[in-house]
């Protein structure tokens, strides 16, 4: 989204890949382009990692089990990001307990988000924002759990 066409233009839609905070400051790991991010129409990111202080890891899962702290929910909200995707291979690393807590931590941060939930159904739904008259959806899949 960040051209050489014009410096001034606002980008209308910024989508990012992995994004997840352990301990770093989210204001400084995104200090250079919150901007950006900020003064996009919507920005999409995939929340890579739980946001919970709850559940167990996930028994038997290879590689490094990670979560954030539900506090870092402001690796989301600092930067701007409006709609997340859920839909990855560590949203369940700490299980249900911690997938269930995240989508209760970006609901009250007012973060759409999609690919997750408590039935197929849920999971299914698109995250839906409404920007200068248009509708947009958003989904997210895997196919690294079913």
């Amino acid at each position: 989204m960040l051209s050489k066409r014009d410096p001034n233009s606002k980008p209308r839609l910024v989508l990012v890949g992995d994004v997840a905070t352990e301990t770093a400051d989210p204001s400084k790991v995104f200090d250079l382009i919150s901007p950006y991010i900020r003064s996009s129409a919507i920005a999409f990111a995939n929340c890579e990692w739980p946001l919970s202080d709850k559940g167990q890891p996930w028994p038997g899962k290879a590689g490094r089990v990670v979560k954030s702290r539900p506090d870092l929910v402001t690796t989301y909200t600092i930067p701007g990001f409006n709609v997340v995707c859920l839909a990855n291979n560590h949203l369940l690393n700490f299980g249900d307990d911690g997938m269930f807590q995240t989508i209760e931590v970006l609901d009250k941060a007012g973060i759409a988000h999609c690919g997750g939930g408590k039935n197929i159904d849920e999971a299914h739904k698109p995250a839906l924002l409404t920007r200068n008259g248009l509708r947009f959806a958003f989904l997210s899949y895997t196919s690294v759990f079913t």
